[in-house]
């Protein structure tokens, strides 16, 4: 988390004690494989965060991969500008011919999606095994990594610091 100033004449900077506020930035981040795009949000998205998420979904454009999954279970909220944002985005994935997965386990988060009418006509999955599972006739959602070398270095669930690759 990180903090910034607050102005000595606003309310709080004149109580004691109280001259930083916290700031949520979310971190997203893309993943590109052969086929499928995958797109991470972590932390809190907001109204704030909606020009960043808006940049990673338009560049995970259907024309340049078959299946755009997002994932929302790093993020610990998000409000209707992100919504907005999927909606959108499952209707370009769905009119470029491609397709559109979401991945949650909260089950707040699961219930804003369903009135929000992102559930349907496929309900967010659990894992992104299931998610990338998801038929398409006539497409492979094979993964397979494009070029990225920080994921091919990251260490595998459980091992030392001596064993990383």
């Amino acid at each position: 988390m990180s903090f910034r100033p607050v102005p000595p004449n606003s309310r709080f900077g004149s109580l004691p004690g109280k001259t930083w506020l916290p700031t949520s930035r979310p971190r997203i981040r893309t993943l590109c494989f052969e086929n499928v795009t995958v797109i991470e949000i972590h932390g809190e998205a907001d109204l704030a965060a909606a020009p960043a998420l808006h940049h990673h979904l338009r560049e995970a454009a259907p024309c340049r991969s078959a299946c755009l999954v997002v994932d929302l279970r790093p993020a610990g909220f998000f409000d209707s500008s992100v919504l907005d944002l999927l909606r959108d985005a499952r209707g370009r994935a769905h009119s470029g011919g491609g397709s559109f997965a979401l991945v949650c386990t909260d089950r707040w988060h699961l219930r804003v999606l369903r009135l929000a009418g992102l559930s349907t006509p496929h309900p967010p999955t659990s894992t992104l095994g299931d998610a990338l599972a998801v038929e398409q006739p006539g497409v492979p959602l094979v993964p397979r990594l494009v070029a990225s070398p920080p994921l091919a270095r990251r260490p595998v669930l459980g091992a030392r610091r001596s064993q990383w690759p």
